[in-house]
């Protein structure tokens, strides 16, 4: 071979490899379950569409086992195993095109497109290399510790089953030329099935994980005929003791996870199909790792179906998952209390600034008592956004027609979107009622229409859909996770620049987006989705760049019969007639604002910090008409917890309640009490006015 000639790169021992190769017989071989499950397993951990096991031979690279894939070879100057087999490590390649010496590969130029490619060699014990394990993809991108060890590991799975695989072959192979020697010689027969046996068992005891076969019969009764040696090793059952009792294998199956295992197998018996499972196992240690099976069934002529397959330790593996998705968890924290910090230092240094003008009779008291009102709506407004996010908002869910609330808001839409952008407005006719608080939808409408106007700088077309749809629905359109039941869509559609699939996938975040500083803080997408998420629906994207943006929002449809919305009474405030109001609230600045406005409604109110000091004034006061309290306190009892205690002494006291929370607990008592109405923080005069008078009214 005139390495001179050639356009690939040839390792020095490549006489040696050619002739390993041929020796273990596996070139144009039929398709095995085990190599099988290795591909699918790699395709899956390492997110990849094309997972291989390839071979090379003199002038071809062939695939012996291949997912996501159609071929079953291609010309070995184009494999990119070629550079793959020169080295101990894998060869990690994150973009082809930038890579001299794949940059004008037919198979980057053309199908499949190879753009990242990471293979690991499958070097034999002998040091010899006859292909690898490899993942593809035809985007460029970069392999996580956690892949490049899936990688290795599964890599090795192979070089020890191909290893296994030769040994049972040349036992079986010496098995019959000695039965087809006379019986002079039956003594060396023997001895050399004894030690085709001990190599066979050798091999298999050192593969790292379990291989067996598994057997039911025409009766339903199970067995293991076969257990490797390492069963005993990794946990502490003997193979012997497997193999006549199957349920001692079963034993060391973590509790917890036995069922799922009986389940993932009958599903496998019931449905002749490859059987897969990943659970706790009890080593012999005491200690549990988690273990991934696979296997294939194979029909016995007896009526028997006979599994054949590895069980290996994927602990390490979840171990890494866990600390990527940790440290995920905490680059998004950092990211939400700077971006919260940021705008909160704004609208302070605004309050601040204006307050310090008052104090000293600087500049325009009616202009700095405005700005100082805007900044604290502004930090209200997000409060309220962070708490959506995070499912811990008030909502006050109602039975409404959200079709007829869109169009009650086209006019607003149209003018905030502009007149280069065509809006179309599609509700179906017998649409259900959705049970939520319309506020939120409304909040979520606008500002779902305000991103689909920036994503259309150019013009375009808005289109807003309203629709029933069940969870039962298979309709490519509707792909969400979210529980069984009827649902009430919200989809706004635009014709803008779209998205791309790392945009999408970080669109929900608090304080991601791709506007400029200044034209959003990145919280309106993860409103949305805390809005949808607390209401019990849920919230898709549907997005391709250069065609627009289809957002779906999921609403729980209402019961059949439901309450209707209260009447809006704007900013009316009803005064009181004298009523005596006990104000619970430990933040002294929080329950003067309070005092002072019950006092300007006509109100007379007392007050107290805690629940302590609360029972005091109860006893002290001839006569307190309700109270107004806060619902997290300090001292370890609640709002709703002493209210349920004072009602069982006074059922005519009337509570109500103040908080910036959700109003969950209040919904989840076990005795409901009377007047349960909840004020979010921070509230405005009028509604702490009709607060009072409806709970006063009951």
């Amino acid at each position: 071979m005139d390495e001179a000639r050639l356009s690939y790169p040839v390792p020095e021992n490549e006489i040696e490899r050619l002739a390993a190769l041929k020796r273990f017989e596996l070139l144009d071989s039929d398709p095995e379950e085990i190599f099988d499950a290795v591909t699918r397993t790699l395709s899956t951990h390492v997110n990849v569409p094309i997972a291989l096991i390839t071979l090379l031979d003199e002038s071809r690279q062939w695939f012996l086992s291949k997912c996501g894939l159609d071929t079953s070879q291609t010309p070995r100057e184009y494999a990119f195993c070629t550079y793959a087999i020169l080295h101990d490590e894998p060869l990690i390649i994150t973009d082809a095109l930038k890579d001299e010496r794949f940059k004008d590969n037919p198979l980057v130029l053309g199908p499949p497109n190879v753009r990242f490619y990471a293979g690991a060699p499958l070097r034999m014990k002998d040091g010899l290399s006859l292909g690898t394990l490899c993942a593809i993809d035809s985007t460029p991108r970069q392999i996580s510790e956690t892949e490049l060890s899936v990688l290795k590991n599964l890599a090795k799975v192979v070089v020890e089953t191909i290893e296994l695989r030769h040994a049972a072959r040349h036992a079986v192979s010496q098995e019959r030329s000695a039965a087809a020697v006379a019986e002079k010689v039956s003594w060396e027969r023997t001895q050399a099935l004894r030690a085709s046996e001990e190599r066979f068992q050798d091999i298999s005891s050192n593969v790292p994980g379990v291989v067996y076969q598994f057997k039911i019969d025409a009766l339903g009764r199970r067995s293991f005929p076969y257990v490797s040696n390492t069963v005993r090793a990794i946990f502490g059952v003997e193979p012997e003791a497997v193999m006549s009792d199957p349920e001692q294998w079963f034993t060391v199956v973590h509790p917890d996870d036995r069922q799922s295992l009986e389940t993932s197998i009958l599903l496998s018996y019931e449905a002749f199909k490859p059987w897969s499972w990943e659970g706790r196992v009890i080593l012999s240690s005491g200690e549990l790792a988690w273990f991934r099976g696979s296997a294939t069934p194979r029909a016995l002529p007896d009526g028997a179906v006979l599994w054949t397959g590895l069980i290996f330790d994927i602990s390490e593996i979840k171990a890494a998952e866990v600390r990527v998705a940790r440290a995920q968890k905490m680059e998004s924290m950092g990211q939400l209390t700077g971006g919260v910090a940021h705008d909160f230092n704004n609208l302070l240094g605004v309050i601040l600034g204006n307050a310090e003008l008052l104090k000293g009779g600087v500049g325009n008291a009616g202009q700095s008592v405005d700005s100082i009102i805007r900044a604290a709506t502004r930090g209200a407004e997000l409060t309220q956004r962070l708490l959506a996010f995070s499912r811990q908002q008030p909502l006050r869910p109602q039975a409404i027609d959200i079709g007829a609330l869109v169009l009650d808001m086209s006019g607003m839409l149209t003018r905030a979107i502009g007149e280069t952008i065509e809006v179309e407005i599609i509700a179906a006719r017998d649409l259900w009622r959705a049970f939520v608080d319309p506020g939120q939808v409304e909040s979520a409408l606008l500002n779902l229409t305000l991103n689909a106007r920036d994503a259309m700088r150019d013009g375009g077309k808005l289109t807003i859909r309203c629709e029933n749809v069940s969870s039962e629905d298979t309709s490519p359109r509707h792909n969400f996770e979210i529980a069984r039941g009827d649902y009430v869509v919200l989809e706004v559609a635009d014709t803008g620049i779209g998205m791309s699939a790392d945009i999408k996938s970080m669109a929900f975040e608090p304080f991601f987006t791709t506007k400029d500083v200044g034209e959003g803080s990145g919280l309106g997408l993860s409103m949305v989705y805390g809005f949808a998420k607390q209401s019990g629906g849920g919230v898709t994207i549907d997005s391709t760049v250069g065609k627009g943006t289809t957002v779906r929002l999921y609403l729980p449809r209402a019961p059949d019969v439901a309450s209707r919305g209260e009447k809006d009474e704007g900013t009316d405030e009803p005064l009181g007639s004298g009523e005596t109001v006990l104000v619970i609230e430990d933040d002294p600045d929080v329950r003067a604002f309070v005092v002072t406005v019950l006092e300007t409604l006509n109100y007379r109110p007392i007050e107290a910090q805690d629940v302590a000091a609360a029972k005091k004034r109860l006893e002290e006061e001839p006569k307190i008409d309700m109270v107004l309290s806060d619902v997290v306190l300090p001292g370890g009892v609640s709002g709703p917890e002493f209210a349920e205690e004072m009602s069982t002494a006074d059922p005519t006291l009337k509570f109500a309640f103040m908080s910036g929370y959700s109003g969950e607990t209040l919904r989840t008592r076990k005795a409901p009490l009377k007047g349960q109405i909840l004020l979010t923080k921070p509230f405005k005069k009028h509604e702490l006015a009709r607060a009072l008078r409806d709970t006063l009214r009951e």
